[in-house]
Parts: structure tokens; C-alpha cells; sequence
């Protein structure tokens, strides 16, 4: 239930919601902070991509795949350790449109003639390979959707710009040649435009340049921009004409074909900067220069792709069919007035399977719980997870689900009753303030936000509500602050409204559940506005039980 008053010119929405722990930490992007460290807000401007939500790709800010040898500003370093899920969206059926920039790639008498022609037929074949089939381990919530094998020229026509590109081609030239494509063929989300200039031309972005530039640090590179409200996925592709980009005894087409298998496989399993990668980069750099690159499937040039199956880089894996996983929802157990714990079996049938629970008050469900892995066997396993924060005395549905290569299997409705209602305990606690951004990054309009507080500041970590004061200030912008439970859907109400330059307080009940990141109980925090950004401090004064 929420109730909502306004107030003088705050306009106070007094919310019921779930509260915090003592970290802030990204949902999207997944970086925890410690109290009093920097919070990480969803999609952060990491190298090369703009926040997911509407902001523009910097200049310079690209992901590049370094030459041999060199150290680039924005690249990302090789990490040996597995890929970590964040949350963010995945390209599930990828498309690549070429924008061959230069006279010369539709002269019939240009060797660059049959350079764009077989890149096209690498294009046109690689999304069935098992080369690309190595990132089909990898999924987006929700759903756990993963990603498939595609035909990558299946998309709108190539172009060929018979125009000459400028002897440097900047970032900005780059992302200018994409929308100009773009003005006579429809926008796809799916579709990764990829930007292919000749021998004549270099790339640059600030300093940096590739083969043929003066201050030579990369061999091609992916970014995106944001044009009105679409988000454009693209790549530079320069020739490699010099020693740190090319493969010994390779051709030039052989060459621009890795740097086809680096760009497209990082841009589907990260488009966003939010889904997969680790502490130092996405999913070819672990890969990149070492092992060398391989011709592999039809002559063409390849890179080794990290394997979370493995944990090691490899070549391919066997494209190999394999049925739907077999899943059942069992009986809920540890069911009391606020909190159960839903269970389940996943049979994988061989293939590497994801595993959830959907839940709620109807068989719509409409919450997930965290994804979780079950792994590639051939025999029925249990899976389960602890919800809490529920209502007391209401029926529950809920449901399991797998997913994996072969396609997506439910388990089949059950329901549970959770205990009668009680009088909830309350204790007080000293004034406390838990969080307080002031010193450390602002937070974003439309980014969400992880908030724990359960065991700070004398609250009990089996702590259910928490009264507490939240506080906004220092907003550049008006609009609306939200603040609901971990690992639920967003409740569309505020907590907080206030217009640009006001500070504003609202005293409220935050109800208290598990949150993504270990806390025991934590809230989802949202600035709902279009641009700017705000402060937020929350103090609580007592909790529930």
C-alpha cells in the first residue's frame, strides 16, 4: 500500500519500500561500493560507451583492440578470469551492415574490390560458425535469454560510399558516415555498423591512431552514440597495413577478418557496457594477440573467444543440438509470514542451462529472482531460492524456469500461503546516517541503483523495515526520486518529488529483502528524470522485526 501527500513546494510521496544495507552499487554495471566509497551507477561511461539511458558516446572514448604490442589510453587489459553477467542487455540475434568508405572497394579493378567482397562472405558465414557459437553460453535477464546463432548479413544492404574519406578519419567522421547510412535505411538495435576504410585513410581518436596514423596504438575498435532515441552500435575497421596488426603471412582480407571476430562478439556480449565482462575488459580481450589469431572455418581469419565453460580462451565449440532443459517446481519450504524459499529441479539435457523462479500474487507472476547456473549434466539437480519481504497471510504463485541453447522450458505453477499476521516489533536505534553521497559521485537520472543497510548503524541484520528519514539535495533537475525492493519490478511511485535546486526530505517506512549483492536487505534507488543528477542521504532511527 502507498500513500501519497505533497507538501509546501516538495512534493512528498510517502512510499512503503524495501531499504538499504550500506553499499551502493550499480545494477546494471554490478560494482559494489563499500560505505563511504564511491557509489557506481548503472551503465557507467566505461571506455568507449556512453550510460545506457540517452547519453552520448564521448569522443575518444572507444574500445580498441590494441596493436601488438602497444598501450592504448581506453584499451582494455588481457584478465584471465571469467566473464561476470551484470545485468545489461545482450544482442540475442546480431546483424552487421558494412559501410565501405572509398571509391575503390566498387572499382572492379581495385584489389580493394575483392577485399570488400570477401569480407562480405566472411560476414555472411560467421554467425553460424562455431567460432560465434562460443558466445552462446552467454544470456540477458530477463529470462535468461541466450545468445543465438544468426546470419550477421541479414540485415539491411551494405553500402558502398563511393565518396573519399579524409586521409584521417576521426571518431566524430566515423560516427558521421554511420548516420549517414542511417538518413536512407532503417535503424536497427540489432545491428552493429561497421565502418571499412582503404589503405589511403587512417583512424584516429584523439592522439591514438592506427596503421598509417602517426601515433599508431590500435587496430580497429567499437563504440556507440546516441542519435534522438536510438542507441547505434558501430566499428572502425581500418586496413592493416602495418607489422603490429597483421598475422604473419596473412592476407589483408585474412587481417580485417579478426578484427571482424573481436569487434562483433564484444559488441553482441556487451553492447551497453552492462552484460559481460570482467574488471578489465569484454569478452575477446582476455583473448587478444595471445594465443595468435587462426584460420578456422572456411579459410577465414579468426580470434580465440574467452569460455566461461573452460575458463581459458578457445578457437570454437561444437555447434551441437541439444533439447530444452527439463524442469519442475517443487513445493515451496521455509514458508512464514514474510518470506518462503521456492524450489526446483533443471535436468540441462547436456547443454549449459540457466535456472530462475518467477513469482507473485498471480500466475502473471511479474518478479524474477537471480539467475543461477546448474550447469551442462544430464541429470536432474535442485535449485532454490530464499524470498523474503513478502505479505502476511496472502497466497503466492510461482513457477521455475531454465533456458538454454535448445530453448526455454517452465516448470509449471505452484502456490503457498504465507503465516498468519502478528504485531511487528519495533526497536529504536541512534540517529544514524547510513548513506550520504556528497563527497562521491552524483547520482544519474534514469540509472537504477543498489542501497543496503541491514546490519549498519545498530540495525539487526534480520531486520525487516527500517524507519527512515531520505533526503534529497544539491538536484540539478526536477523530478521524482524512487525508491522500492531489491530484485523486484520498479513500482512506478516516488518517495520523493522536488523540483531543480531544492532539498527535500521525506520521513518513511522502507521495508526490508535480500539484495543482488549479498546485503540482507537492500533497496532499488531511481533519480526518474531525463537528464541531471541529485544527492541522496538517508538516516534511519529504528527497525522491525
Amino acid at each position: 500500500m502507498r500513500r501519497e501527500t505533497t507538501g509546501g513546494e516538495c512534493g512528498i510521496a510517502m512510499a512503503l519500500a524495501f531499504a538499504a544495507w550500506g553499499m551502493l552499487a550499480a545494477t546494471a554495471r554490478g560494482t559494489a561500493a563499500e560505505p563511504g566509497a564511491t557509489p557506481a551507477p548503472a551503465a557507467p561511461a566505461a571506455v568507449g560507451e556512453g550510460p545506457a539511458g540517452g547519453v552520448a558516446a564521448q569522443p575518444g572514448r572507444v574500445r580498441f583492440l590494441p596493436a601488438r604490442g602497444a598501450s592504448v589510453r581506453d584499451a582494455a587489459s588481457a584478465s584471465a578470469s571469467d566473464l561476470t553477467y551484470n545485468g545489461g542487455p545482450v544482442i540475442l540475434s546480431a546483424r552487421v551492415v558494412f559501410i565501405f568508405w572509398g571509391p575503390s572497394f566498387a572499382n572492379a579493378s581495385s584489389p580493394d574490390y575483392l577485399y570488400a567482397q570477401q569480407l562480405q562472405a566472411f560476414r555472411n558465414q560467421f554467425g553460424t560458425t562455431p567460432e560465434y557459437n562460443v558466445i552462446t553460453q552467454y544470456y540477458q535477464d530477463p529470462g535468461a535469454q541466450h545468445i543465438q546463432l544468426t546470419n550477421l548479413g541479414s540485415g539491411t544492404p551494405d553500402w558502398f560510399d563511393t565518396s573519399t574519406p579524409p586521409g584521417d578519419v576521426t571518431d566524430a567522421s566515423t560516427r558521421g558516415e554511420v548516420e549517414a547510412y542511417l538518413t536512407g535505411h532503417a535503424y536497427d538495435g540489432s545491428t552493429i555498423y561497421e565502418v571499412v576504410i582503404p589503405s589511403s585513410s587512417y583512424s584516429s581518436s584523439n592522439s591514438d591512431t592506427s596503421c598509417g596514423g602517426p601515433q599508431l596504438r590500435y587496430c580497429a575498435y567499437h563504440n556507440l552514440f546516441v542519435s534522438g532515441s536510438n542507441t547505434v552500435l558501430y566499428a572502425m575497421l581500418p586496413y592493416a597495413s602495418c607489422g603490429t596488426c597483421q598475422v604473419p603471412g596473412w592476407t589483408a582480407a585474412e587481417n580485417t577478418e579478426h578484427f571482424v571476430t573481436h569487434e562483433t562478439r564484444e559488441a553482441v556480449t556487451d553492447p551497453q557496457v552492462d552484460a559481460w565482462g570482467n574488471d578489465t575488459g569484454e569478452a575477446d580481450d582476455p583473448c587478444t594477440w595471445s594465443p595468435s589469431p587462426f584460420l578456422g572455418t572456411g579459410g577465414y581469419g579468426y580470434q580465440y573467444e574467452w569460455s566461461n565453460l573452460t575458463s581459458s580462451c578457445v578457437q570454437s565449440i561444437p555447434i551441437t543440438s541439444h533439447p530444452a532443459p527439463s524442469v519442475t517446481t517443487s513445493a515451496a519450504s521455509g514458508v512464514s509470514a514474510t518470506a518462503a524459499t521456492l524450489d526446483g529441479t533443471v535436468d540441462s539435457n547436456g547443454s549449459n542451462t540457466t535456472a530462475y523462479f518467477e513469482w507473485g500474487t498471480t500466475v502473471s507472476y511479474g518478479n524474477t529472482t537471480a539467475v543461477q547456473n546448474p550447469g551442462s549434466g544430464g541429470t536432474a539437480v535442485s535449485f532454490s531460492q530464499e524470498i523474503s519481504g513478502l505479505a502476511c497471510a496472502t497466497t503466492y504463485h510461482f513457477q521455475a524456469v531454465a533456458a538454454n541453447s535448445g530453448g526455454t522450458s517452465l516448470g509449471g505453477d505452484r502456490s503457498f500461503t504465507t503465516g498468519a499476521c502478528g504485531s511487528a516489533r519495533f526497536f529504536t536505534v541512534t540517529p544514524c546516517r547510513v548513506y550520504d553521497n556528497r563527497t562521491a559521485s552524483p547520482l544519474l537520472a534514469s540509472d537504477t541503483y543498489e542501497l543496503g543497510i541491514a546490519g549498519l548503524c545498530g540495525l539487526d541484520t534480520g531486520a525487516k523495515a527500517v524507519s527512515a528519514n531520505v533526503t534529497i539535495v544539491n538536484a540539478t533537475a526536477g523530478g521524482s526520486f524512487s525508491i522500492w525492493p531489491a530484485q523486484t519490478s520498479y513500482p512506478g511511485t516516488s518517495t520523493v518529488n522536488f523540483k531543480a535546486g531544492q532539498a527535500c526530505a521525506n520521513n518513511t517506512i522502507l521495508l526490508l529483502a535480500p539484495g543482488y549483492y549479498g546485503s540482507p536487505g537492500a533497496v532499488e534507488l531511481r533519480f526518474n528524470g531525463t537528464t541531471g543528477s541529485v544527492d541522496l542521504i538517508v538516516d534511519v532511527n529504528g527497525y522491525f522485526e
